[in-house]
């Protein structure tokens, strides 16, 4: 098998010619060095101890790196590990070509980067706050015409020989200038929505500014004059329209782009480090969770029980599985409106919608619902732009974690059956909603079960050739999940919110013919991804972040030995910031 090239993270080390300041490491003593060096000389130690190639683009890569400090180096080397670690698994567990597992990682680490750097958005300007105030005090903001700040210094894109550039990649229709194409009209237009070459320009243009930031400032506002005019405090998404969530769905991908470009600093320097650190951890996750007998060119997924999947759920009273994974979204409004809403509550017909309505026949399917909570919201208040990096629903609160009634959400298995999707009981006085500054928040709560996830599971969603495997997964459930079910002990959730996020057979499929296809793995791959950052990540907004901070040491003494040789560390500072994990 072809191995990988990019990332020579398992070379010996390459001495350099000059200052005899590197030494090969003896096997009695290891001699490291200071930080407090020469540029050149520290990024000599630096890509020494990473295993790149010393070079002049390898060093421009890194020129900022110990201005950002060791825990920036630290969590960069953790990103390119969990990148290697990535590329393994698709590579050569699951037989992708090296094109397509490379795209499948820039692609989950984008989508999960993305949805961090919109939920900040979010709740900050749902908070009543600026963003752009927040990210200003110390990081630039990239202006367009209809996005700036006043008294902020005009880009002129016309400077930049990318950002000028027309029909780039020969396509007469496309342009790279931020001012013509971060418009609403460019963005979410239906001609524009069904085109794919706008998503590849419109991430390319985002992403520009990190390897040519520090080049290209300098030209892009040197002389210019300054907006004399204010600019909207924030950009909002399109609104749900029609009920066609699809369509809601890619313009919120789209914006989220918008925003990674505006605050592409922000992004590099507060999102990226966090998000390197969490990758980290998630592909030694990966590596544990799913198990992977390569025969030939075929293979047999096992879904094993690890200490990792029984994180995500785990056994009930009778042999029932309990989801520790729940989607939570909120509908808050005036004290009288859940009065009322409450007194209705136990009438013919249920006062709050569901989530996902139909299967009540084979002609009436399990669909999302596309009304839910908006319908609620009527003239009381408009329900608040929050990202949903699964369902694309409005009113997301988060995953399992509801500042204000997390706690009773959690608690109320025995009263309102929290093992399946539903609104929750308040269990202090019986209700369905917790009063709070006159105001009424009722919850759903929408346990979501590995199990379900790993069902139905297309494991070639990412490869683009017929190089991928064929993977050989028995229909009966309990062959499937084979450290998991023993006898009676598979009984999983009936809810209709199980049953969808199940989708269709893949086996029973054919991918070119099924117009839910796309819609359905693209909805359980992000599930995928999203539970197993929630096992990795030690954000401050995940409420298992102690648990991942447990998951990330167990990480560290896997991956840091099998890629970097403790005698292959020169810089004092960072030994002292990994020792722990030889």
């Amino acid at each position: 098998m072809k191995k990988n090239k990019f990332l020579p993270l398992l070379a010996s080390i390459a001495l350099f010619s000059g200052p005899a300041i590197l030494v090969a490491a003896c096997t009695t003593e290891i001699s490291r060095y200071q930080a407090d060096l020469s540029n050149d000389l520290q990024d000599r130690i630096l890509f020494d101890f990473v295993g790149v190639n010393y070079s002049v683009s390898a060093k421009s890569q890194f020129s900022s790196a110990f201005k950002q400090g060791m825990d920036f180096i630290k969590k960069e080397v953790e990103g390119i590990m969990a990148q290697q670690e990535f590329y393994n698994f698709f590579r050569e567990k699951l037989n992708y070509s090296e094109a397509d597992a490379n795209a499948a990682f820039t692609r989950i680490k984008d989508n999960l980067g993305l949805n961090l750097l919109a939920a900040d958005y979010f709740n900050t300007v749902n908070s009543g706050q600026s963003f752009d105030r927040k990210v200003y005090t110390n990081k630039l903001i990239f202006q367009t015409n209809n996005w700036h700040q006043m008294g902020t210094t005009k880009f002129d894109y016309s400077k930049s020989p990318f950002y000028s550039q027309d029909s780039p990649d020969g396509n007469p229709d496309l342009v790279n200038n931020p001012d013509e194409v971060f418009t609403s009209t460019h963005l979410y237009s239906d001609e524009n929505l069904a085109n794919p070459k706008i998503d590849e320009q419109i991430q390319r243009i985002a992403k520009h500014a990190d390897e040519n930031y520090n080049k290209e400032l300098n030209y892009l506002t040197n002389g210019n004059p300054i907006w004399d005019n204010p600019g909207p405090e924030e950009q909002l998404p399109p609104t749900l329209e029609n009920n066609n969530v699809v369509k809601y769905q890619k313009s919120l991908e789209r914006f989220k782009w918008w925003l990674r470009f505006r605050y592409q600093q922000y992004y590099y320097s507060q999102i990226l480090p966090q998000l390197n650190e969490t990758l980290f951890t998630m592909a030694n996750i990966l590596n544990s969770i799913l198990k992977i007998n390569n025969n030939s060119n075929s293979a047999t997924i096992q879904i094993d029980n690890t200490k990792y999947a029984a994180q995500l759920q785990n056994w009930g009273p009778n042999s029932v599985w309990n989801s520790n994974y729940k989607l939570v979204w909120d509908y808050t409004t005036s004290i009288s409106n859940a009065q009322n809403l409450e007194s209705a509550w136990t009438s013919a017909t249920p006062s709050l919608p569901e989530l996902i309505t139909g299967g009540t026949s084979a002609s009436d399917p399990l669909t999302l619902n596309p009304l839910f909570l908006t319908r609620l919201a009527g003239s009381d208040q408009k329900i608040k732009n929050t990202v949903d990096p699964i369902l694309g629903l409005n009113a997301y609160v988060s995953d399992t974690s509801s500042k204000d009634y997390n706690g009773a959400v959690t608690n109320t298995d025995d009263k309102s059956n929290n093992k399946i999707s539903g609104w929750r009981i308040n269990t202090n006085d019986d209700t369905h909603y917790w009063s709070k500054n006159n105001r009424g928040s009722f919850a759903y709560s929408a346990p979501i079960y590995w199990i379900d996830v790993v069902q139905n599971l297309d494991f070639n969603y990412y490869s683009s050739t017929d190089e991928s495997l064929t993977i050989n997964k028995d229909e009966d459930y309990g062959s499937f999940i084979q450290y998991w079910n023993i006898g009676e002990n598979s009984k999983i959730s009936s809810s209709n919110f199980s049953k969808y996020m199940r989708g269709p057979d893949v086996t029973a499929t054919n991918p070119d013919a099924d117009p839910n296809y796309e819609y359905y793995q693209n909805m359980k791959w992000n599930t995928f991804w999203q539970m197993i950052y929630f096992l990795a990540s030690q954000a401050e907004t995940n409420p298992n972040k102690e648990v991942a901070a447990t998951n990330f040491t167990l990480a560290a003494k896997v991956l840091y030995p099998k890629f970097i040789r403790k005698e292959n560390i020169y810089n004092i500072d960072f030994w002292n910031a990994v020792k722990e994990y030889y």
